[in-house]
């Protein structure tokens, strides 16, 4: 699933949640985990961040990216709207 990819991206390869998300997005583009996944996903990247510092991508080079960075962007923010 979508979330496990974002989860594995995270914890091997230390990508921040926004970043995961990108990629597994560019690659897939209707990816999208649930939003109680997406809220343990959230967690997961506070206890990544508690030990370390995550890494980030630089801006979007190309439409898919430009895409998926959007989505990533507008279903954070809906997410903090509902808790």
């Amino acid at each position: 699933s979508s979330t496990l990819c974002m989860a594995h991206l995270m914890l091997s390869e230390e990508w921040s949640l926004n970043a995961a998300a990108r990629l597994v997005c560019v690659a897939r583009a209707f990816a999208r985990p649930s939003p109680a996944l997406w809220r343990q996903l959230k967690w997961l990247e506070e206890r990544l961040l508690e030990q370390g510092s995550l890494h980030e991508l630089p801006a979007p080079s190309n439409a898919a990216e430009e895409r998926a960075a959007a989505w990533v962007q507008e279903f954070d923010v809906s997410r903090q709207r509902k808790k």
